[in-house]
């Protein structure tokens, strides 16, 4: 059964692969590295200015998981699919805002500046995906939004002199959008730019194929703040006065890029077929006997290596078995027999299909010739007897001593070849 399973799977419209490989992506992005914004002293020209100053650190992490395979005959293909939900995109960036106030009184002849407060907010998030979020995907791009609440970034009173203070407030509202999606797959030369796309990849016959493979992903981020300061002049006998409140849309911080994770090699064990020999001249053989040829079928490969085997041309060869299965780095082997039924020259070709990318099929030319042995003068041809017995059809026919014994002897060579296996 095992063996006529073999002979189906190495036919025509045969398909092979190779043991899938685990792929693990791990990478981090600076998306809010030094990224730093002032708004200046607003409003220009009041007695009485403002100034928000921005610096945002910190990035994003990803990582996610997969196989590779890698199948055949017709051409070397690798495909990338991700395991599903194990996709991880993490956020952790954070901003300083520091504030500094203006204070211009020159007709009172008074001008300074003075840093009133300094503070780091933290924007955080984490979101699981399915891998690898290339074009196609049902989720192509993942995201996470932090949208903070108002958090007041100033409150401060300035005693300008007896009597007379300023009273400085501001609060700020953050929106954080981080995006990340796959640009490609590139593994030895060959790009591929969709969700689990079938790429065609370049082989040389080789025990192991190494695909060096490098993954690229595309990066997005928006910082956006609303800043509303208020400043109220406060006189002791009068009570406080507004005397300014407004917004300040900043948009800080708006990038794109795209970066590379970290290559790595993804190593494919492949069989490696070596037939023993490339032709074989089997000689001379008397009519109504047999010629037995070994043909051993190594593997120098990490892959077992099995396919089947058939004679093409002459009738009068025949191969035992019709399958082989050589385990990596040992050897198989078969046993081509030539029973010549008519005198002459007789060709034919033994065709061995296999699972190996680089020789699915390999045919080795036969030769042999079929002779008649010349009767001893006024004698009895020794073969005569024999030759009776095969006009019934016994000798050559599998049920026949002669049959019988052929299959016996040829049997016996091929199980004491894979005994010294």
């Amino acid at each position: 059964m095992t063996l006529c399973l073999y002979a189906l799977l190495v036919g025509p419209a045969a398909a092979f692969d190779s043991e899938s490989q685990s792929i693990d992506l791990a990478q981090t992005a600076q998306i809010f590295t030094n990224a730093t914004f002032s708004t200046g002293f607003v409003p220009s020209g009041s007695p009485l200015q403002v100034q928000f100053a921005i610096e945002a650190n910190g990035g994003a992490d990803v990582s996610m998981q997969g196989e590779a395979d890698l199948s055949w005959p017709e051409a070397l293909q690798l495909q990338f699919t991700g395991d599903p939900g194990s996709g991880l995109f993490l956020l952790d960036a954070s901003l300083d805002a520091v504030t500094t106030i203006a204070i211009d009184l020159s007709d009172w002849g008074y001008y300074g500046t003075l840093e009133v407060d300094r503070r780091t907010l933290g924007f955080e998030g984490a979101q699981f995906f399915d891998p690898f979020v290339l074009d196609g995907a049902a989720e192509p791009r993942v995201e996470i939004v932090d949208t903070g609440a108002g958090t007041s970034i100033i409150n401060y009173t300035y005693t300008v002199f007896s009597g007379v203070d300023l009273r400085f407030s501001a609060d700020m509202n953050t929106v954080v959008t981080v995006g990340f999606s796959g640009e490609q797959f590139e593994a030895n030369g060959v790009v591929a730019t969709t969700e689990n796309a079938v790429s065609v990849v370049p082989y040389e016959r080789v025990a192991d194929y190494d695909a060096a493979t490098t993954y690229t992903g595309s990066w997005d981020s928006d910082l956006s703040l609303v800043i509303t300061p208020a400043v109220q002049a406060c006189v002791a006998i009068f009570g406080c006065v507004t005397v300014a409140e407004f917004d300040v849309p900043l948009s800080l911080l708006q990038d794109s890029f795209l970066q590379d994770f970290d290559p790595i090699d993804v190593i494919f064990p492949l069989p490696l077929l070596t037939p023993g020999l490339d032709q074989a001249d089997m000689g001379d053989a008397d009519v109504g006997q047999i010629v037995n040829l070994e043909v051993p079928i190594g593997n120098d490969g990490s892959l077992s290596v099995y396919g089947d085997a058939r004679i093409e041309g002459s009738t009068d060869f025949t191969v035992y078995p019709s399958t082989f299965d050589a385990l990596p780095g040992t050897e198989d082997g078969l046993v081509v027999t030539f029973a010549p039924t008519a005198e002459g020259a007789q060709t034919a070709e033994l065709v061995l299909a296999s699972n190996d990318p680089g020789l699915p099929e390999f045919r080795i030319p036969l030769t042999a010739n079929g002779v008649v042995p010349e009767a001893p003068d006024g004698g009895q041809n020794p073969d005569d007897e024999t030759k009776a017995v095969s006009s019934c059809g016994c000798a050559n026919g599998s049920a026949g001593a002669g049959g019988g014994a052929a299959l016996v002897a040829v049997a016996g060579l091929l199980l004491q070849r894979r005994r010294r296996v």
